[in-house]
């Protein structure tokens, strides 16, 4: 049993969803330590593979006034516990582990998921990202360990802060999924799509702006032998739906929506690539290395990824596919794919690079650190 065994997890998310909390959390109870995690959202079990969850639901649906009840919220149980160790995901709530005395006896680590000062949320927001940086520079150096996602932006944390070490990399990687009971009618839409055309484009994610779904859709127009599943959620979810119904793309596209991990791997296991893009309209899509890049790796599809740094360097390292921000480029790619021995070249790369870019590579650092807090 670890020395400091219980410890307190505060995440502004659905944690059932968050791929990276919940491989935190479990991880972390596989190795001994009592986990007990505050997130937000409905039906959340009291319980998940041994980590135990306690959610709440803010008033408000968006914006400051519903910021501020989860910071108070997370001030509560910071007050009020006995664990040894805050591990505070995310600015939201790091800033409530400083203000609320969470540093006083007990050590704080700073998972910070993003660059959150450099975010769509709070662009052309001067006042508001202010604020949130005054919180972060205050309390960064009493963390007892910094964790980000990649080595980009833990180089920009370390300098920014003048931080005595540099965070603790930790990658949003993920294990081959297992399959599992699915979604027979999502199966049999992707069946039916794949039956009228001979390859498949996934898309898996959030629908927001600076995705690349409009580079996804714009080049699907130019092949027809091309389709394209969509899988996920967000703002974007009704303009999109509009837009296929205008482009009269809605025999071309399905849209699945936000779909479980089963249903993920049969989709995947029909589709012939896999899009993940990020257009660098600010900083943190600039530097960030999304999740689903992992996740089309392990699932052994070529990857159509953008041309920003942490994308790039492994899709060169690795030779998992292209990275472009260029139309003609992801077409000829497409392309290419169409031909069985150029499809058949990258699949010792993606297995090699499956093997390595994954969380059982990643989850070491994890314990490490708590080894180190814990002596």
């Amino acid at each position: 049993m670890p020395a400091a065994s219980n410890i307190l997890m505060l995440v502004h998310s659905n944690y059932v969803d968050d791929n990276r909390v919940r491989r935190q959390a479990e991880t972390l109870t596989e190795a001994g330590y009592k986990v007990h995690c505050i997130c937000v959202g409905l039906d959340i079990p009291g319980e998940l593979n041994g980590v135990t969850l306690q959610a709440f639901n803010p008033a408000a649906k968006s914006g400051k006034s519903r910021f501020i009840e989860v910071i108070r919220t997370f001030g509560k149980f910071i007050k009020e516990t006995d664990a040894d160790i805050i591990h505070a995901h995310d600015l939201d709530a790091f800033t409530a582990a400083g203000f609320y005395g969470g540093f006083k006896n007990k050590r704080v680590i700073y998972d910070s998921h993003e660059l959150y000062l450099e975010s769509m949320g709070l662009y052309k927001r001067p006042v508001t990202r202010f604020i949130w940086s005054v919180c972060e520079r205050r309390y960064i150096k009493k963390a007892g360990a910094v964790i980000t996602v990649n080595d980009t932006i833990a180089d920009i944390l370390k300098e920014k802060y003048s931080l005595k070490e540099k965070p603790v990399v930790i990658r949003n990687f993920t294990n081959k999924p297992e399959s599992g009971n699915f979604d027979k009618n999502i199966a049999a839409k992707v069946n039916e799509l794949k039956a009228k055309f001979p390859h498949i484009v996934l898309y898996h994610g959030m629908l927001r702006n600076g995705r690349g779904l409009e580079m996804m859709l714009d080049v699907l127009k130019d092949k027809p032998n091309w389709a394209g599943v969509i899988c996920g959620d967000g703002p974007l979810r009704e303009k999109l739906l509009q837009d296929l119904k205008k482009d009269d793309s809605e025999s071309r596209i399905f849209y699945a929506g936000h779909v479980k991990r089963a249903d993920f791997v049969a989709i995947s296991e029909r589709c012939t690539a896999g899009f993940c893009y990020l257009e660098p309209i600010v900083p943190n899509h600039k530097y960030a290395l999304p999740n689903k890049f992992s996740e089309y790796v392990q699932q052994g599809l070529p990857v159509i990824a953008s041309d920003i740094p942490e994308l790039k360097n492994l899709t060169e390292k690795w030779g998992t596919g292209i990275a472009t921000d260029n139309k003609k480029n992801i077409v000829a790619f497409l392309s290419s794919l169409e031909d069985e021995s150029d499809r058949n070249s990258f699949t010792d790369n993606l297995k090699s690079a499956a093997k390595s870019l994954n969380w059982e590579a990643e989850k070491p650092k994890l314990l490490e650190l708590y080894r180190r807090l814990t002596r």
